[in-house]
């Protein structure tokens, strides 16, 4: 019970402790770590999907932009054309330059994409015969004219009517128009317009509509994550197209949430109670391209390879935990073998064996530790030989003494006290065996008055009649050893 107790001392002061000591800093260097690893890895995830929503926004914006700009530049070329081409406003002139123009329409607009119509209107107070051309593709089967509409209807100084035509005109330079529904045709477009001039007085105006499907279906192919999308606005605070919604069928334009307003680089605002993260830029008709994520979405990316790590973490903490239980239990093994040789030897046990032989300093101390136990059971072989030998050498004198006809005995030299006496006395002195004499003094005997008879004290002279006193070294304490006894 003892050896079991000394045992689990043991095991929780040197084997508990070195576990304890050694898991505690895995564990605190792996906490240090892992904290650095996540905020590192938080930082990388949220600075990647940052890089990669600017890079979403930059290419949508890049590809409507192609589109856009090619539409510009092959208004501006035909604008550049119509003007150097255009010699007077008489109807026959000016049905001549049509026709030229038409032609060079068809001829710029051949490999233009996205482009639902294209026309050339001349103002109904410039010729009340010449009216112009329309030419629309709404099947994708080629350009075919159309008849186009009668600008005499409206009133062309009111530029909430007629906006491809009274827009141009009130403000004499190109623009792009928002979405809007074209005449006749029931379809949704932009258009980029710019007026025509001859000598300063206004013509008319050449213009191209693009399908608003067009640019929809390139803004549908921006996403990111699972809910991650594009939509434009005007730049004004009205959405223009949205994925999710239907914005045509509205009777008024939804406005743009609150917040995308902002003008920094990385815009984060609340949507439905979802917090989104957002990056925008502006396009060449004034509109402007959104791509949004909600932020739930970009921490996804960086929070599952967190667990990723606290799941690896662990792994290698449970791995490290199992080595240096076992590691430990090899260095403390050898230790627990040398307690329990101890515990035999403090028993008396000095028969033992230590297998370990290592080249370390356990193995050291356990050499020696076997050294030092063989010297010791010589040593205590050798004194326990001697100590028989003495015993059997103070039997020999004891027989010898207790059979001598004279009395014998010794006493302590500062007591008094009787320390050894022999038969011969103890019967001389009264008592029954020399034990009942150990111990005691001559003041616990009578003094008789006969000669013959003891001393009262050592000090006195012995009244027998021929005394004999001898003096003997005891190992313990310095006695005297007195022999007296009448001859017979």
């Amino acid at each position: 019970m003892q050896s079991e107790e000394r045992e689990g001392l043991f095991m929780h002061s040197i084997r508990t402790k070195i576990s304890a000591v050694t898991i505690g800093a895995i564990i605190f260097t792996m906490i240090i770590a892992a904290v650095f690893g996540v905020a590192a890895i938080r930082n990388i995830g949220q600075d990647s999907s940052e890089q990669m929503l600017r890079l979403l926004c930059d290419a949508g914006q890049k590809n409507l932009n192609a589109g856009l700009q090619d539409v510009e530049q092959n208004v501006q070329t035909i604008s550049a054309y119509v003007e150097s081409d255009l010699d007077g406003l008489e109807d026959q002139k000016l049905q001549a330059h049509l026709d030229r123009v038409s032609d060079f329409f068809k001829k710029v607009l051949y490999n233009t994409n996205g482009v639902m119509t294209y026309y050339y209107r001349i103002d109904p107070a410039v010729s009340s015969k010449v009216k112009g051309f329309w030419f629309v593709n709404t099947d994708g089967e080629g350009f075919q004219e159309h008849e186009v509409t009668d600008i005499t209807r409206y009133d062309t100084e009111d530029t909430s009517q007629l906006v491809w035509f009274t827009v141009p005109k009130a403000t004499g330079r190109p623009v792009w128009l928002p979405p809007y529904v074209t005449d006749n045709l029931d379809a949704r477009v932009i258009s980029y317009n710019t007026p025509v001039y001859l000598d300063g007085k206004f013509v008319g105006v050449i213009g191209i509509e693009l399908d608003y499907s067009f640019m929809a279906k390139q803004v549908d192919n921006i996403t990111l994550y699972e809910n991650g999308y594009a939509f434009v606005d005007d730049g004004k605070g009205a959405v223009v197209y949205h994925p999710h919604m239907d914005v045509v069928t509205m009777e008024t334009l939804p406005e743009t949430p609150e917040g995308l307003a902002s003008e920094d680089e990385i815009i984060r605002y609340q949507y439905k109670n979802v917090e989104k993260m957002a990056v925008s830029r502006p396009l060449c008709n004034g509109d402007r391209l959104i791509v949004s994520v909600p932020v739930k979405e970009i921490n996804a990316g960086w929070q599952r390879w967190v667990k990723m790590i606290v799941v690896a973490f662990a792994l290698l903490l449970a791995a490290f935990i199992v080595f240096i239980s076992r590691f430990t239990k090899r260095i403390t093994k050898p230790l627990q073998d040398l307690t329990k040789v101890a515990e035999q030897i403090e028993e008396g046990n000095y028969d033992h064996s230590l297998d370990y032989d290592e080249d370390d300093e356990i193995g050291i101390l356990t050499r020696t530790f076997s050294r030092v136990t063989a010297n010791l059971k010589t040593y205590i072989t050798d004194l326990n030989h001697l100590t028989e030998q003495l015993t059997l050498q103070k039997e020999s004198e004891s027989a010898l003494l207790d059979n001598m006809p004279a009395v014998n005995f010794s006493k302590d030299a500062v007591t008094g006290a009787y320390l050894y006496c022999n038969q011969g006395f103890a019967e001389y002195a009264n008592k029954e065996n020399p034990a009942d004499v150990i111990g005691l003094t001559d003041a616990d005997f009578l003094i008789p008055t006969r000669p013959g008879t003891l001393p009262r004290t050592t000090k006195r002279p012995s009244p027998w009649t021929r005394p004999m006193y001898s003096l003997r070294m005891w190992p313990t304490r310095r006695a005297t050893r007195a022999s007296s006894g009448r001859q017979k």
